[in-house]
């Protein structure tokens, strides 16, 4: 997930997030202010793995398997980016 606002919103439900017993595992990949939203108008993504191209996950993992975990958050925040370009992101 990426979460955008303003900073004691984000820190908020970052932490309600790490808090709810229904997640497990997370771990922070980035943390950065940032000028302007880079998706003001969502609410929320999926990514849509029939429109997930193999060869761009190999890009930036060692596997060519969508794993964050196995990841730098660099490398996820910029497959991130390259998925919403290519339409492999389905927004809500």
């Amino acid at each position: 997930q990426v979460l955008e606002g303003g900073r004691d919103a984000v820190n908020a439900r970052y932490k309600r997030i790490v808090e709810d017993t229904r997640h497990r595992d997370v771990v922070l990949l980035g943390y950065e202010e940032i000028v302007e939203r880079a998706f003001p108008g969502w609410t929320m993504g999926q990514v849509n793995l029939h429109r997930l191209n193999p060869a761009l996950v190999l890009k930036y993992s060692e596997t060519g398997k969508l794993d964050p975990y196995a990841m730098t958050g660099a490398a996820m925040a910029a497959l991130f980016q390259e998925m919403c370009a290519s339409g492999a992101i389905a927004v809500s």
